[in-house]
């Protein structure tokens, strides 16, 4: 008599043999390249956390090594010295968002109203998307305020940048009656960033509990009723 076989659900012999087929999933490696570039990452990173929580001066390359969780070598490795890795961070701060801040009061407007809304939203929003590299930039400026070397030479280029171009804009809003004549372009512009500047300390020191949002509307809603003349 031949013997039937029941195929019932404890015979995974076919299960068995189908898993076996399927191909395994093999995890690429890093190339050196690419391992290289991610320690660089985080070395920006946490260098940029520290130096806005502690400051420049009381942060040490170890630091900086143990927050990335790699060795004081590849800090070396990658930057050489704590002062080069900062200027690192000030170039790319300047890149991410004092470029892109000018870019927008160069754009073109029906008024000098328009462009400076324009260049207000965009500082803001960068400073909401960005707000480390934002509270980098205006920590930094406040640690080295006064000093004569190289990092405080870098610091003033960059904020100097962001004066001329809001200068020459609220200049032709003045020369047009757009402004009002109430004190002179420099002061004016100085103003606009240091508004902008302690919203960002605010938000921050509130532990980013405040609305963004509405700390800006309002910001915008102060520089707007209190430079232009509402008869424009």
């Amino acid at each position: 008599m031949t013997k039937t076989i029941a195929r019932n659900g404890n015979d995974t012999t076919g299960k068995q043999s189908s898993q076996a087929d399927k191909p395994v999933a093999i995890k690429k490696r890093k190339t050196k390249k690419q391992q290289s570039q991610e320690s660089f990452e985080n070395l920006m990173v946490c260098a940029c956390k520290l130096f806005i929580a502690n400051g420049y001066k009381a942060t040490t390359l170890e630091n900086i090594a143990a927050g990335a969780k790699l060795t004081k070598g590849a800090v070396y490795f990658h930057f050489g010295t704590k002062e080069a890795l900062l200027h690192s961070l000030l170039d790319r701060t300047k890149e991410r968002i004092v470029d892109l801040i000018i870019e927008a009061l160069g754009t073109d407007c029906d008024s000098v109203k328009a462009a400076l809304v324009h260049f207000m939203h965009v500082h803001a929003g960068l400073g909401l998307t960005n707000r480390d590299e934002m509270l980098l930039l205006i920590t930094m400026s406040m640690e080295f305020a006064g000093q004569k070397n190289k990092i405080s030479k870098h610091i003033r280029e960059i904020y100097q940048l962001l004066y001329t171009h809001l200068e020459a804009t609220i200049a032709a809003g003045q020369k047009n009656g757009e402004i009002k004549l109430i004190v002179p372009t420099r002061e004016l512009a100085s103003i606009v960033i240091a508004l902008y500047d302690g919203i960002f300390i605010e938000w921050s020191r509130q532990e980013m509990k405040l609305s963004g949002d509405d700390l800006i509307r309002a910001a915008r809603s102060l520089i707007v009723n209190g430079l232009f003349n509402t008869q424009q």
